[in-house]
């Protein structure tokens, strides 16, 4: 969730930095010329006109009929893909031209815009468009300029020659979409500590067999003996791989009153946010190691078996009693979790003498 805010956050900053800016000196019309104008070429490179260290709006033009347009951030290797679709070429030698783009994008970008068309404009060397996030809506001004293309998604562009292929793509895309089995709620608990901070755990599980979900939520509702509610929180996890689970656990909130109920509600996946795991890349589970329940925290550490380092991930500790109660909850996130190697974690805990069991997860975040 962090990381998503974050996500937002920069390009907010990044499409936000716009400029007013007047017509540029036009050269003398009166001036007769006897060359003969070529026809107008958009094709190639074009980057955001006024761009800052958190990133900038990037776009190519290829001569086979498409425009991708990407958002380049600061620490991030492969561009954001925001949108690819037709690209018309002029057919005149005017200096101003305008198309409407076809959204032809197959894949499964986390900001990618839904638009079915976006409207395109060139004039005085600019290429302009609107772009919206958490609901501003601004203008970008691209101008040509040089930016590296070999990290472009490979499922960005799909080849325009080939447009029954690309309609089998899109209607694979729908089927799989169509084929999606909602996230299912397996377990939880909870309990107070000093009796009124709500601490939980939840239990979810993917059932689907070849399609990740990315960013699931779940609504967490405490209830009084009268069905009023106590308290409520919404939550947001990082990825759940195919046939896979994800425990998370963690303080919700305070309550002024023993809770009669605590309900958890799956909430729906959008489908920007399932992903075919064919996109992804192969995925193994990281592992909690060299664990130790001491006298005042939870130590251990988290191999990371696959050979992709992981900004973050987040370790969950789940303690019961002799007779299997859940009585506490311990949470830590480490940064920095180099591929295959280990990565020590540590988590305050206190009257560890109760704990008789500790169970360990712990996921990409």
């Amino acid at each position: 969730m962090k990381k998503l805010i974050q996500l937002i956050a920069s390009i907010f900053i990044v499409i936000s930095m716009t400029a007013c800016s007047g017509k540029q000196p036009t050269n003398d019309t009166s001036t007769k010329t006897t060359e003969t104008k070529q026809l107008l070429d958009l094709s190639g490179k074009w980057i955001q006109e006024i761009k800052k260290d958190e990133g900038y709006v990037a776009a190519e033009i290829r001569k086979d009929g498409q425009i991708g347009v990407f958002i380049i951030l600061k620490n991030d290797e492969i561009p954001w893909t925001y949108w690819v679709g037709t690209y018309d070429a002029p057919k005149d030698s005017k200096d101003e031209y305008k198309w409407t783009s076809k959204n032809t994008y197959t894949g499964n970008g986390l900001m990618a815009s839904n638009d079915k068309e976006k409207e395109f404009t060139y004039k005085d060397g600019k290429i302009s468009f609107s772009y919206t996030i958490q609901g501003k809506t601004v203008t970008i001004n691209l101008v040509r300029g040089d930016w590296d293309t070999k990290n472009i998604p490979s499922d960005a562009f799909s080849s325009s020659q080939d447009a029954k292929h690309t309609s089998e793509n899109k209607q694979s895309t729908e089927s799989t979409q169509n084929d999606f089995q909602p996230l299912e709620i397996r377990d939880y608990g909870w309990y107070l500590s000093n009796g009124k901070y709500l601490y939980y755990y939840v239990k979810i599980y993917n059932p689907n067999k070849n399609i990740a979900v990315r960013y699931p939520s779940f609504k967490l509702q405490a209830r009084s003996s009268d069905g009023s509610l106590l308290g409520m929180n919404d939550q947001t996890l990082s990825i759940i791989y195919p046939e896979q689970e994800f425990i998370y656990g963690s303080q919700a909130f305070s309550v002024d009153d023993v809770p009669a109920s605590v309900e958890f509600t799956r909430m729906d996946v959008k489908d920007r946010n399932r992903v075919n795991i064919k996109l992804l890349g192969s995925y193994e589970p990281l592992q909690v190691i060299n664990t130790a329940v001491r006298s005042d925290k939870i130590l251990g550490e988290v191999y990371n078996p696959n050979s992709d380092t992981y900004n973050s991930a987040m370790v969950v500790a789940i303690c019961r009693d002799e007779s299997g109660n859940f009585v506490k909850v311990g949470t830590d996130f480490i940064s920095d979790v180099q591929a295959k190697s280990n990565t020590a974690f540590s988590m305050y805990a206190y009257d560890t003498s109760s704990f008789y069991s500790v169970e360990y997860y712990a996921y990409q975040w």
